[in-house]
């Protein structure tokens, strides 16, 4: 995930695309206004590389749902994180990271807003397990899956 400055130039803005489509790397940039606030973001996911990472890490070709995983999980990256979120977990590899991994589980289970029934850690690692039996895209969900495993009864 980029911060970009507001006032950066359209020059600075094509030279951050250009970096990241070399790259070939997943990327979201997060576009501000003048206070700094977040307005919005771009994602940019480059294909090719999407198809080869699924080939790679699953042994078969994509699906266009794979695709959408993965541009649903660089769009998550645009979520800002409180710092009691970050300290929650802090232990993980990259607490960002683990935010939108655990997206992809919860937008593979069909959960979009579930402010009014918290879902229990159990449910939460029976959505996790789900997901991964189903042979969805593992760009860290077993990690993730592990981590809050790793905890204590306390910590969960």
């Amino acid at each position: 995930m980029l911060d970009i400055d507001p006032s950066l130039s359209d020059v600075d803005l094509d030279m951050g695309i250009q970096i990241a489509l070399a790259n070939k790397k997943g990327v979201h940039f997060d576009l501000g206004n003048k206070s700094g606030d977040t307005i919005g973001g771009v994602n940019i996911v480059e294909i090719a590389d999407a198809v080869n990472m699924v080939r790679k890490l699953h042994g078969r070709e994509a699906i266009p749902y794979d695709i959408s995983m993965i541009a649903g999980h660089e769009l998550g990256h645009g979520v800002q994180l409180s710092d009691d979120a970050l300290r929650a977990v802090s232990g993980y590899y990259d607490p960002y990271e683990f935010y939108t991994q655990a997206g992809q589980v919860l937008d593979n289970a069909g959960i979009i807003n579930n402010t009014l029934s918290p879902l229990s850690f159990n449910k939460f690692i029976n959505l996790t397990n789900s997901y991964l039996a189903n042979g969805n895209l593992d760009n860290g969900i077993t990690k993730m899956r592990d981590f809050l495993m790793s905890l204590s009864p306390l910590e969960r």
